[in-house]
């Protein structure tokens, strides 16, 4: 007989955007236990997701990364200490029920090692990790959003139909942070209007749109919205970044690679505006509801962000969806065939629609 008060773990380590699509399960697993105890473990680049989300009572961070270079440097016997000490940390939580969002060799392993006595992950994993469960979860092709496909996984359990939207939280702290940083930018000479925030940047080339083409867009928003370009990013975006800018003829600013992660979100969503790539940030600005125009090449439809003020901007393209790591055999055509008219068009449309 199952406990109404299990203690359940979610495991989805990276990366951030899709940690972020997963965020629906934990609303979904709270309304269907109360009481329960649930717990997400997640790699450190995406703790910022989950942390401080009102659902989830612990979130568990694996260090793997920060380990895999001790490893390196010839730190073997530490690296193993410290999994061992994890592994024993984890099981002292008795966890009940282990939930792999993720389907990778590592994500169904630390499911395993959990302890838990029900383990549910997706049919179809990869690298095998569908041998370390037992309990199995058939994902529909015609799920309209990854994010539903996720929420297979609590249905299994028992949960609603429901849809909970997306989740992630920010403090004072981060709004204070996020202030001062805005308030550089105002004192730097930018113009007082309101921000338009570009998230442009991703971690494949193959969704990058030419700089000169944000440029276009950045100065049509400056000269036709009177909004103020802010670009956010990590700070490997910052290079290209500052081509955009370079580009552009109208005033910029930027914070890409001064923010964490929830002091971006802060300054999201203070945005009037948000135009960016298929990146984590522009995924978050739908999620903190805000008027998104998003460019999408390579990603299928089930990966477009998801907001009631969202539009998508993307060119037909023969290959798409395309999961390419390397060099692209069409010269990029995906995201070179999005034009600037569309996206102006795009932002006309939200900005009538939102008033």
């Amino acid at each position: 007989m199952e406990k109404a008060k299990p203690r359940i773990l979610i495991v989805r380590l990276s990366s951030i955007g899709d940690v972020l699509f997963c965020t629906p399960v934990a609303q979904a697993v709270r309304e269907l236990y109360p009481e329960s105890y649930l717990a997400w473990l997640v790699e450190e680049k995406s703790r910022e997701v989950v942390e401080g989300n009102p659902f989830i009572d612990e979130v568990i961070v694996w260090p793997r990364l920060t380990w895999r270079a001790e490893r390196a440097e010839g730190g073997m016997l530490r690296s193993l200490w410290r999994h061992s000490r994890f592994i024993w940390q984890l099981r002292q939580r008795r966890f009940d029920i282990a939930l792999d969002l993720q389907g990778m060799a590592r994500s169904s392993l630390v499911a395993w090692v959990s302890g838990a006595k029900r383990r549910v992950g997706f049919q179809n994993a990869r690298e095998m990790a569908q041998l370390l469960y037992n309990e199995w979860v058939t994902a529909r092709a015609s799920a309209a959003h990854i994010s539903e496909k996720y929420l297979l996984v609590a249905s299994s359990l028992g949960a609603g139909s429901n849809k909970p939207p997306m989740t992630i939280t920010f403090g004072q702290a981060d709004q204070a942070a996020s202030d001062r940083l805005l308030a550089s930018v105002r004192a730097s000479g930018s113009p007082d209007y309101p921000l338009a925030a570009f998230c442009p940047s991703a971690s494949r080339t193959h969704k990058l749109w030419p700089p000169e083409r944000y440029a276009q867009v950045a100065n049509w928003v400056s000269g036709n919205l009177e909004m103020l370009p802010l670009f956010l990013g990590g700070k490997g975006d910052a290079v290209y970044v500052e081509e955009i800018r370079e580009a552009c003829q109208c005033p910029t600013a930027s914070l890409a690679g001064q923010t964490s992660l929830k002091e971006a979100a802060a300054l999201l969503a203070e945005s009037r505006l948000v135009i960016g790539a298929d990146t984590a940030l522009t995924h978050i600005g739908a999620a903190l509801r805000r008027p998104v125009v998003a460019l999408f090449g390579v990603a299928g439809i089930d990966y477009q962000p998801r907001g009631p003020l969202t539009e998508v901007v993307r060119s037909d393209c023969r290959c798409a969806p395309c999961w390419a790591r390397g060099e692209c055999a069409v010269d990029y055509e995906c995201m070179l065939g999005i034009q600037v008219e569309q996206v102006v068009g795009a932002i006309r449309r939200l900005v009538c629609s939102s008033g």
